[in-house]
């Protein structure tokens, strides 16, 4: 399953409110168990003073008699351009907003803002809609048709390719980055374009940024495909021309540093389409990250979060633990860098491959863990019986590629007990004579009660008269300590 995005929407004014932050999040499903006191969450500040607007594609515009999505759906299950470039940018926004970047989005990014009026969600309406949504004045949202009632007269799309530009001005944004992915035949296979390929501008009304607008495409195209190569796909590369000088409305009419991305084609079904590639958060979240990089490195920075990362959050792990005694506990984490897919390869591990208290050494998320988001592991602890001090440590792993993160450790005295004291007074006595005796089967007659598989001291699936005598060899009698190795 994947996890519902639950960053604010951003665009007008930057909202940052932890108690809205909470809400989506519990929405969404991540919340941290009840335990011991989670830590305080770490934040980034690389990019913290700089700003920046990003145009996440296209969305539901008018057409002139109707409401539609600009492109259709290719290389289903793909879905629309118009909906994947939008959940790519979530990530980016992720990461700049961890490392203290201010974020104007021009379209919403919040999955769980709700319904424009048509009954299409917020997140699917295309830039113009929701800019005046945001109280952007009528001159950024209809430059083009000059109608400032929407969904009136001829086609708005016009107004919607050129209104991420204009709420950059209005803003008065560092940089723009435009985000989006590349159609050529629909539903292609076998000799089919593929690839990434980056626009700037240095003509015309750019031309005074048009220098910088080059060094922050060259910049962020190098580290979108080193970060690729490395990590994802070493084939990977420029479709054609890796950089193109344009006089696209996205990044021509803005007045600052701008640039636009195309990052594959969305209906090259066999490659840039495929469950490796768009269709794939991982690559999604790397192709992100990349970006993100970039732009740390076009202000001649580094990142505060790197490639993988997950910071630890809280844990419900007792300090004191009963011998033989199974736990339910858990282990919060937030993911800081790539998305974490199951299907990848990403696990809680133990760290050394063992662990002296978990029957399992490996737990998978149960969803895709994109930057930002908490998960919430629940492992089965069970210590022996003879107790002790040990040592219980846990690390996130991306299998056959490394161990990453902070590592969530805790020392746990196992306090001593015989199986045979079911009750756990400490003593073997006529109380526990009892459980056993309520919980007999006969020999090979299998016990499946749950409560009284503690009651099978043999090890086999019956209680019978094996596992009578060994209780009768660990009777102390009440309040004399049991022997936690008298069943051996």
């Amino acid at each position: 399953m994947v996890a519902a995005w639950a960053p604010l929407c951003l665009a007008g004014a930057f909202l940052a409110a932890d108690a809205d932050l909470a809400l989506a999040r519990e929405s969404a499903g991540f919340t941290a168990e009840a335990g011991r006191e989670p830590t305080e969450t770490l934040s980034g500040t690389t990019l913290t003073g700089r700003s920046i607007t990003l145009v996440p594609g296209h969305g539901y515009y008018w057409n002139g008699s109707g409401w539609n999505m600009q492109r259709p759906v290719y290389c289903a299950p793909l879905n629309t351009e118009d909906e994947h470039n939008l959940e790519m940018c979530q990530y980016l926004e992720a990461y700049l907003i961890g490392d203290g970047m201010l974020v104007k989005s021009a379209r919403c990014t919040n999955k769980l803002y709700g319904n424009h009026p048509l009954g299409f969600a917020w997140w699917r309406m295309s830039s113009y809609v929701w800019l005046e949504h945001m109280g952007y004045p009528c001159w950024v949202w209809n430059s083009y048709s000059g109608d400032c009632t929407i969904g009136t007269g001829t086609s708005e799309l016009g107004d919607d390719i050129r209104a991420g530009a204009y709420a950059s001005n209005y803003d008065g944004t560092d940089l723009l980055i435009a985000l989006h992915t590349n159609g050529a035949r629909g539903d292609c296979t076998g000799d089919c374009p593929t690839g990434t390929e980056v626009y700037y501008s240095t003509q015309g009304g750019h031309a005074p940024w048009g220098e910088d607008s080059l060094q922050l495409a060259q910049v962020v195209l190098a580290s979108f495909l080193d970060t690729i190569t490395s990590h994802a796909d070493p084939t990977w590369g420029c479709h054609g021309e890796c950089l193109r000088d344009s006089t696209g409305p996205d990044v021509y009419l803005a007045n600052r540093p701008a640039m636009m991305i195309e990052i594959g084609f969305h209906d090259t079904c066999d490659r840039d389409a495929d469950e490796l590639h768009l269709r794939d958060n991982y690559f999604r979240s790397a192709a992100m990250w990349g970006i993100y990089k970039g732009v740390c490195e076009y202000f001649e920075t580094e990142p505060t979060w790197p490639f993988y990362w997950a910071e630890y959050v809280t844990d419900t792990i007792p300090e004191a633990m009963n011998g033989g005694q199974t736990y339910e506990v858990s282990i919060t984490l937030r993911n800081r860098g790539v998305a974490w897919t199951a299907a990848r390869g990403f696990r809680l591990g133990a760290v050394g491959d063992s662990d002296p208290l978990a029957s399992s050494i490996r737990y998978s998320p149960s969803i895709d863990v994109g930057p930002g988001q908490t998960i919430t592991f629940r492992l089965t602890m069970t210590p022996p019986w003879e107790g002790g001090s040990f040592v219980t440590d846990w690390q996130m792993i991306h299998e056959g590629v490394t161990w990453f993160g902070e590592i969530a450790s805790r020392e746990v005295t196992v306090i001593p007990f015989s199986p045979a004291d079911f009750d756990r007074d400490g003593d073997v006595d006529q109380a526990d004579f009892g459980h056993l005796q309520s919980c007999l089967t006969g020999n090979m007659v299998a016990q499946n009660v749950p409560q009284c598989t503690d009651a099978g001291l043999d090890g086999d699936s019956d209680v019978d008269q094996a596992d009578a005598l060994l209780l009768i060899g660990c009777l102390t009698g009440p309040d004399q300590p049991a022997d936690p190795l008298c069943t051996e």
